[in-house]
């Protein structure tokens, strides 16, 4: 039986005997190991690892920490598009008070300039303008906080996505999957609060694209300060601007390049977030030796120490959000992370706007994703300078995976492991180019 991972089929499944399961979190695997053996005969589950995937590589070296893995909880109890929401439709109920949200004074307040709601006696909440404030409401989707950007296909609305993820995937040229079928984006229009994209059917599944893209960020207010090993880490909030500037397309069979293509006007999205930033120690041997010519590069164009020094960071950066995974329970898919050039300096932030807590959950245990970052390093084969799917390789990348140096991702991480001291210099970053 090929079915849903809860196995929801409306039959009597006492029969079942094993159960196959592509990697998921332990918490998950057991729930689905439970769907076997319930007639209390002997059972049998089967967890397979992923080819490409450095989590798979860890969990297949060290398998005994996959069954101390627990899925994490995480949020963002100050998340200000979320309260923003939340905060109108309590004062619509007539009984918000702003000392019942004193932490979120600053969202009433708002509201209340907006000419949605008046505070009586400095305390009391009410409704002022209730179709503004009914319409400002129901704009609001709980399947995603940022601006929405609606997605058309002829008449038929074939859903929406939210902003800034929806640029990268509903850019003008991209191929779209929805319901089982192929769409290529052929207009992409976005305004504050909406927007929509305009697909059209494409029989052509031999190809997929990636869009490429950069995210500058910007510091807005330090939060918090903690001690890593040797690394002065700060947590703060954070504004980013996302650049969609072109996209690559790619064989699917086999992911080779096909091409690649800008786009005509490229696609900017301004958002607040929350994250952490952290400077990487150089790894001043690896790039010597790679110049010196002890370590090889059969490609045609070599790199350069900029490119060298931002390639071990931008390896270092990917690394760590992916084995992050294990550590916030599928935070990944919740994570961006961007390396400022050769600077050292490396951002890790929520993909939502306003936060969503994970970047804040893995800063509390970064010293462990440092750890599980120079094991997958490690114990990858791969002999190739910039690494490989096992490894330094993300499929979310913003740049297709240009430039990385594993072997000065692997030193620097031993440097940080080794209690190498470091604090983040905010007046340095702005002047380097961000790569994803």
């Amino acid at each position: 039986i090929v079915s849903t991972p809860t196995l929801e089929l409306g039959i009597d499944i006492g029969d079942l005997n094993s159960v196959v399961s592509m990697i998921v979190s332990i918490t998950r695997l057991t729930q689905r190991i439970g769907r076997a053996g319930r007639k209390g005969q002997e059972s049998v589950a089967i967890l397979a690892l992923r080819e490409n995937d450095p989590i798979s590589s860890f969990y297949r070296h060290i398998p005994e920490k996959y069954f101390t893995d627990i899925d994490a909880a995480y949020m963002e109890p100050d998340n200000e598009i979320v309260g923003y929401y939340q905060l109108i439709a309590a004062s619509m109920s007539g009984r918000l008070k702003v000392s019942d949200f004193s932490r979120h004074k600053a969202i009433i307040e708002k509201i209340e300039k907006e000419g949605l709601v008046e505070i009586i006696d400095g305390e009391r909440v009410r409704i002022k303008n209730a179709n503004e404030a009914r319409k400002a409401w129901r704009s609001y989707s709980i399947r995603g906080i940022g601006d929405t950007i609606q997605i058309k296909a002829g008449e038929r609305n074939l859903g929406e996505r939210s902003m800034p993820m929806a640029a990268q995937e509903l850019h003008p040229g991209a191929i779209y999957l929805h319901g089982g079928r192929n769409y290529q984006s052929i207009d992409f229009k976005y305004a504050p609060g909406l927007g929509r994209a305009i697909v059209v059917p494409t029989q052509d599944r031999s190809m997929y694209t990636k869009p490429l893209y950069f995210t500058m960020p910007r510091i807005i207010e330090i939060l918090e300060r903690r001690r890593v090993l040797g690394l002065n880490v700060i947590y703060c909030s954070l504004e980013m601007t996302q650049t969609v500037y072109g996209y690559v397309r790619k064989q699917t069979r086999s992911g080779i390049t096909l091409g690649r293509h800008d786009l005509a006007e490229p696609l900017v999205y301004t958002y607040t977030t929350r994250g952490f930033a952290f400077a990487a120690p150089e790894p001043s041997k690896a790039v010597n030796d790679y110049v010196s010519g002890v370590i090889p590069d059969s490609r045609d164009i070599k790199m350069g120490p900029a490119a060298l020094y931002g390639g071990a960071f931008h390896a270092l950066e990917h690394v760590v959000i992916e084995s992050s995974d294990m550590l916030t329970g599928g935070g990944t898919r919740e994570i961006g992370g961007v390396s400022m050039g050769d600077s050292g300096i490396i951002f890790v932030y929520d993909g939502s706007p306003g936060g969503n807590g994970a970047s804040k959950l893995l800063f509390g245990r970064l010293d462990e994703a440092f750890k599980r970052t120079e094991t997958i390093l490690e114990k990858c084969d791969c002999k190739t300078v910039d690494g490989c799917p096992l490894c330094t390789y993300s499929y979310q990348c913003g740049n297709n995976n240009t430039p990385l140096f594993k072997l000065g991702a692997l030193e620097s991480v031993k440097k940080i492991l080794s209690g190498t001291e470091t604090s983040v210099d905010i007046d340095r970053y702005t002047g380097y180019e961000p790569v994803v």
